[in-house]
Order: structure tokens, then C-alpha cells, then sequence
């Protein structure tokens, strides 16, 4: 029959309960620091030895981790170099059924041997027989049963590295399961039995594997049952103080009653509350607890009892008796104050709830109900001189800011802020800061009262009626967005209109040069200034059409191929224009070839002959023969001298006219007299120009005349004549002068 829990009185131990809930098989503390073996504390005399450098350590110690005088003088400590703790075969490790319990601690579990870590056990992995005990690398517990061959795994929770943990392992013969730390972590059923063969039973490494633990081992015990779950969260109470009175189970002679203890109280109960061994051994004087600690039949006497209902304080459920027991009554000694109470805003938790004045207005969130705060707003300024208590920013100690408010609390609303309209409301806070009808959202000008949406546009760069153009529907001649009532370069070419002499016009200005246009281009007040003027009209040659002015456009010219820079292109006396009026070639100085210029023909104070008839007269005779014979050309009927009416006639030289007769040059009629040169006939009367005379009482010839500029010699001007040689002799003479200037063509 399995050994039961034993449950021993207090008051028949002699001292501290050591022994276990439940005995041991064996038991392996390892506190044998000076032996050379793990001594086996039941009595079995099942010691085990130490294989190489296992042996017997004092830290990391298991009764200081486990909070108490837990007396563990030493833990087995192990390198996982081929160390180990272990005892031949023998029956008493070979249960058919078995709970181990171990505290273990592994500092790495990638440190021991071939990556796995064996805790404790008895069997062959080879052959496949008995129990393991072992982690991974990583720290997983398993359990291995086998029965020489067919062998289960269990594997439970992952073991904290470097911690003491405590790890149980049951069988019951048919199940198979794993604790830590008290509380089972894996459970299954094998489908075999459990069967031995002649192994040693090792602690810290298994037969036939390297499995060599690195870590410390310590409070080793095998029971030849399986406990319950229940049996093994005692165990680990024990172990741990499981009733948390700071005493485990070395130390507390009641594992279960927290009240009992090393050095609890004694009172006069009948049980050893301080684990002296002895009942009611130090009864002291009475203590408030609800007993009677002196034992002498009165309860608490001397202490206080508010309520005044027997019942002292200290053990009274409801110290004021105001129906709300003191565990959840927070005044305990006010039975205006409970949980039953209805919380009123008085700076109380009236109600019990943690929360004073809960439900109550509290505007600056201090926990302070507005109704017991002296400064509701938190601002500084108590309410009592805050003038608006319920707003951070306005009280007496707050700067005056425009925003229609008296911040400041003196009275005065935005006072020192410009107030553009002084119509009382400063222009931070005024609708309309200009009074102009407009409220300043619409308004694009708020001070200025001629600027508004109901004002008319201008032209004056300035957007009047607020809707963002300026001076829209003015000109704006250069496109520039800047109207030209206000634009100072309107055309854009560079040169302010105030020194532009066509502000509409980018291709004049005071940067630009002339050029012959017809235009004053650089605006100096003159016209194609420097550029060519052949014919001095003030026209120049790029827009005058008539570049010589001599009655022909420039564009005739070209097509008659005369020079349209010259206005006598054959230099014959006639303009070109007048010899295309006449009909004479303006690029042949004798269109009729009769040997006088074509402005000399129609000269008529010259030979005024036809220059388009080589014989003007008919005669047979071509002009400019005639005249160099010193015939008239227009008279058909002058034989000139070879005729009947020769020299030797009454007209010629020798007839009573001539010079040698009685009217030559020294009688009446001579240069002198009335009918010589000097007469009304002669170059000196009123009727000839004074540089020649054909009269009826000179030789008869014909006197050609022509004026000549005074840097030209009379020679040069007759050498190209018809007729050259009897103008010289006449000019030699003073019968006749140069041929005047031509005319001017006048259209």
C-alpha cells in the first residue's frame, strides 16, 4: 500500500519539520562537500561515486534561490567532460513504477556533450531498456522509456538557462509525465512496458552516449510510486513556501497556514503559532486581533471601538457601523463617507470610489472640482480676482492681445491696438476696419476706404475693386499686366515713356538707330538724319521716289535704263523726264543726230530748233550745220553765206550795216551808237539778255550764248559743240558768250 501525506500535529514536534510530505526511496542532497561521494540520506547506504572531476560545490547555492534557511551545503557540479555521479545495478533504481524529482541548473545547454544534456537515469540507448532523464541543446526536457527495444519520448516544456528549476518525472505503468516547477508539461501513454538490464545508475551522463551534463544538479530523489499532480505541487511548496509566509519547508513547522511560522505571534489558541515547539508558551500582553492574547477571557480589551459595538477596531468588519464593511469603506471612521453614499462636490470621495467630486465640473482637469477649486482655470489668477474664471488666457496677470476680448481683466477691451475707422472696435476684431461698406473678407484693402468691392475700377495700378486684376479693361498696349495710364515703358522696348517719342511703337525709342524709314527711329527730333538726299528735296533717296528730281521715278528709270541718281543722264540739257515728255532718247545728248544737244534744239533763246528733226527748217541742211554756217536753222529760206544775200549785200558785213560803213563800230550805228550793240537790238538793249544779238543790222549771224559757272572756261563748255569752231570765233570776237545753265524740270 502507497505511503500516504503525513500530517503531524505542531504541538508533538519537537522542532522544524525537515522530512519530506512524503519519504524518499533514496535521497541524494548532495551536501557532502568533504566526501569523495554523494552520500544517500535515507540510509540505503546506495552512496554514489564521482567519476572524474564531478564533485561537490557551494554555488550556485539551491537555499538562497529558494529564499529560505534551506540547508544545502553543497550541489554537484559537473563539466560535461566524461564527470559524473553514478552506482552500480541494483534493484532499488529498477521500479515498475517511479516519481524522480531534481533541481537542476544548466548555465549552457549547447555546452554538454553531443548536444544533449542527461539529467539523471538508468538504462542502455543501445539496447534500447529502463529511463532517461536528459534536455537538447536548447533546454527541452525529455523523458525516454524503454523496454529492450520499443522505447517512447515524452517531451515537456524548455528549461531556463541558468536558473534553478525543478523537474519531476512519473510513471504509473501506464502513463508517463513531466513537471516543472510544480505543474505538469507533457503526458503521454506508452504503448510498451518498462523493462532493466544491468546498467549503472547515473546522474550526469547515460551508458553508451557522451551526453555529459555541464550544470549543477542537487536535491535528487526517487520514490518507487507515482505521485499525483497534486502530491507533486506540494512537493514543490515545500520546497518553495507554499504558504507564503517566508518560510519553507526546512524552517515552517506548517507548510499550510501562512499564520504559522518562525517567530509568528503565539497566541492562546492551543497551537505552536511561532513553531517554538511548545503551545501557548510566550503568551504576551493582549494585542489587538480578535483574541484574547493573555488568556484572560476578554477579547481586545483597552483598545479603541468607534462604534461602540463590542467589537474592537482592529477586528471590527465595520468600524462605523454605517452598513459598509471597512474592507470596502474608505473612512473607516466616517459614516457620512461609504460605498453607499451618493459622492456631493465638496472636495470628498463621498461615494468610496477613488474619484473625489466625480461627475462634477472640473474645466482645468486638476482633480479638483470647479466647485472646491480657488483657481477653476489653473491660470494663476484666483478666482476671486479672475474675471473670467473659466478661460486660461484672460485674468490679471494675462498680457492684453486684440482678439475682442479684455484679457487683462481692467475693463477695457483691446485697449493700445490700432482702431483704423476710430469707430470703438480695434481693427483685429472689426468687420469693416475701414468703414467702407465692405467687411474685410471681401475687401482686398481693409485700410483704405476708397479700395473695395463696391468701388469702381481705375486706372491707376491699383486693384480698386478687389477682384485681383488691376486696371482691367485699360490698355495695356505691350501686354505686360501693367495698364498704360501706369506702365513706365508701354510699349516694352526699354526706353521710358518719359523719353520715348512713340510710346506705342517697340521700334522707336531713344536705344534704337536711324535707319531710313521716313521716321524719326532713335527720337532726336530728326528724320533719317545722314542718310543720302541726291536731289536735296528733303527726301531721302530710300523713300523719295524720285531720287534726282528729274520728273522720273527711280523704278522708270531703271526701266529705261537711265542713271536715276543723275537728272541729265547724257549731260545733253534736258532732264530725263523732259526727254521722256519730249520724246528724245534722256540716254543720248542728240536724238537726231544733227550735231546739237538736245537741250540746246529746244533752248529757245538759243537755236530753239526741233530735237527729235535733224533739218528743223527743211532746208536740206541738218541744224547743227546751219548753225555752224552760221545759217538760221528754223528758216528755210537763209541760204546762209554761199547764198545771193552774201557778205557783199546790203545786210552783210560790207553793206552800208557793216562794221566799216557809216553804221559801223564808230558811226551812230556802231557798238555806240543806236544800232550796235549798245542799241535797243545789241547785246546791251533792253531787249537781249547782254550776251549776244541777231539784229537786222548786225552781219546777220546767229549769236549762241551760254552762261558758264565761274569754275568753268567758256572753251571747255563750246569744245563739244556742232559748230565749235564759229562759237569760239564769235566768243574771241565778243559777239557771243557760254550757253546758260539748263533749266530746272518742272514737271
Amino acid at each position: 500500500m502507497r505511503p500516504t501525506l503525513l500530517l503531524i500535529l505542531a504541538s508533538l514536534i519537537a522542532g522544524p519539520a525537515l522530512a519530506d510530505p512524503v519519504a524518499p526511496t533514496v535521497h541524494y542532497p548532495f551536501d557532502d562537500i568533504s566526501s569523495g561521494d554523494s552520500v544517500e540520506a535515507v540510509g540505503t547506504g546506495l552512496d554514489l561515486d564521482l567519476h572524474a572531476n564531478a564533485a561537490h560545490a557551494s554555488s550556485p547555492d539551491l537555499g538562497a534561490a529558494l529564499g529560505g534557511s534551506w540547508d544545502s551545503d553543497s550541489v554537484l557540479a559537473l563539466d560535461g567532460q566524461n564527470d559524473y555521479a553514478h552506482h552500480g545495478d541494483d534493484a532499488t533504481f529498477e521500479p515498475a513504477q517511479f516519481t524522480i524529482s531534481v533541481w537542476v541548473n544548466i548555465p549552457n545547454f549547447g555546452d554538454c556533450g553531443d548536444h544533449h544534456c542527461s539529467i539523471v537515469g538508468k538504462g542502455n540507448t543501445d539496447t534500447a531498456n529502463g529511463y532517461w532523464l536528459i534536455t537538447n541543446d536548447s533546454g527541452v526536457l525529455r523523458i525516454t522509456i524503454a523496454d529492450n527495444g520499443p522505447e517512447t519520448e515524452l517531451y515537456g516544456s524548455t528549461l531556463t538557462a541558468g536558473q534553478w528549476e525543478h523537474v519531476v518525472a512519473t510513471y504509473d505503468g501506464t502513463t508517463v509525465t513531466l513537471y516543472q516547477d510544480g505543474s505538469a508539461v507533457g503526458s503521454t501513454a506508452p504503448s510498451h512496458g518498462l523493462s532493466y538490464g544491468g546498467e549503472d545508475f547515473i546522474v550526469g551522463s547515460i551508458v553508451n552516449r557522451a551526453f555529459d551534463l555541464d550544470g549543477f544538479v542537487d536535491e535528487l530523489k526517487l520514490w518507487t510510486f507515482a505521485m499525483s499532480a497534486g502530491e507533486v505541487a506540494d512537493l514543490y511548496g515545500w520546497y518553495t513556501d507554499d504558504d507564503g509566509d517566508g518560510f519553507n519547508a526546512t524552517d515552517d513547522c506548517d507548510g499550510d497556514d501562512g499564520a504559522i511560522y518562525p517567530g509568528a505571534p503565539e497566541l492562546c489558541d492551543g497551537i505552536d503559532n511561532d513553531c517554538s515547539g511548545v503551545v501557548d508558551d510566550s503568551v504576551a500582553s493582549e494585542a489587538c486581533n480578535g483574541v484574547d492574547d493573555d488568556c484572560d477571557g476578554s477579547v481586545d480589551e483597552g483598545f479603541p471601538d468607534f462604534d461602540a459595538d463590542g467589537s474592537a477596531d482592529c477586528v471590527d468588519a465595520d468600524d462605523d457601523n454605517d452598513g459598509d464593511p471597512d474592507a470596502t469603506d474608505c473612512a473607516d471612521f466616517d459614516d457620512t463617507i461609504s460605498t453607499l453614499e451618493a459622492e456631493a462636490c465638496n472636495g470628498i470621495d463621498d461615494d468610496c470610489d477613488g474619484a473625489i467630486d466625480e461627475g462634477f465640473p472640473d474645466f482645468d482637469g486638476d482633480f479638483a472640482a470647479d466647485c472646491v477649486d480657488a483657481d477653476d482655470d489653473n491660470d494663476g489668477d484666483p478666482d476671486v480676482t479672475d474675471c473670467a474664471d473659466f478661460d486660461v488666457l484672460v485674468s490679471t496677470l494675462a498680457v492684453e492681445v486684440c482678439d475682442g476680448d479684455d484679457e487683462n481683466c481692467d475693463g477695457l477691451i483691446d485697449e493700445g491696438f490700432p482702431d483704423f475707422d476710430v469707430d470703438g472696435s480695434a481693427d483685429c476684431v472689426d468687420a469693416d476696419d475701414d468703414n467702407d461698406g465692405d467687411p474685410d473678407v471681401t475687401d482686398c484693402d481693409d485700410a483704405d476706404a476708397s479700395i473695395s468691392t463696391l468701388a469702381a475700377e481705375a486706372c491707376n495700378g491699383i486693384d480698386d475693386d478687389c477682384d485681383t486684376d488691376v486696371d482691367e479693361d485699360f490698355t495695356d498696349f505691350d501686354a505686360d499686366g501693367e495698364a498704360d495710364c501706369v506702365d513706365a515703358d508701354d510699349d516694352n522696348d526699354g526706353d521710358p515713356d518719359s523719353s520715348d517719342c512713340a510710346d506705342f511703337d517697340p521700334s522707336i525709342s531713344t536705344l534704337e538707330a536711324e535707319v531710313c524709314n521716313g521716321i524719326d527711329d532713335d527720337c532726336d527730333g530728326a528724320v533719317d538724319e545722314d542718310s543720302v538726299d541726291t536731289d536735296g528735296d528733303l527726301v531721302p533717296d530710300c523713300l523719295d521716289e524720285d531720287d534726282d528730281d528729274d520728273g522720273l521715278t527711280d523704278s522708270e528709270e531703271e526701266e529705261l535704263g537711265t542713271d536715276p541718281l543723275d537728272d541729265d543722264s547724257d549731260d545733253d540739257g534736258l532732264l530725263d523726264g523732259e526727254e521722256e515728255e519730249l520724246g528724245t532718247d534722256p540716254l543720248d545728248d542728240d536724238s537726231d543726230d544733227d550735231g546739237l544737244l538736245d537741250g540746246d534744239e529746244v533752248d529757245e533763246d538759243f537755236v530753239d530748233t526741233d530735237p527729235l528733226d535733224e533739218d528743223t527748217d527743211g532746208d536740206g541742211i541738218d541744224d547743227g550745220q546751219e548753225v555752224e554756217d552760221g545759217t538760221d536753222p528754223n528758216d528755210p529760206d537763209d541760204p546762209g553765206p554761199g547764198d545771193d544775200d552774201d557778205a557783199t549785200d546790203d545786210d552783210d558785213a560790207t553793206d552800208d550795216d557793216d562794221a566799216v560803213d557809216d553804221d559801223d563800230a564808230a558811226d551812230d550805228d556802231d557798238a555806240t551808237d543806236d544800232d550796235d550793240v549798245t542799241d535797243d537790238d545789241d547785246v546791251t538793249d533792253d531787249d537781249d539778255d547782254d550776251t549776244g544779238v541777231t539784229d537786222d543790222d548786225d552781219s546777220g549771224s546767229v549769236i549762241l550764248v551760254e552762261e558758264v559757272p565761274e569754275d568753268c572756261s567758256c572753251e571747255s563748255s563750246l569744245a563739244a559743240s556742232p559748230g565749235a569752231g564759229l562759237l569760239a570765233l564769235l566768243v574771241a570776237a565778243g559777239f557771243a558768250t557760254c550757253r546758260r545753265p539748263r533749266r530746272a524740270w518742272s514737271g
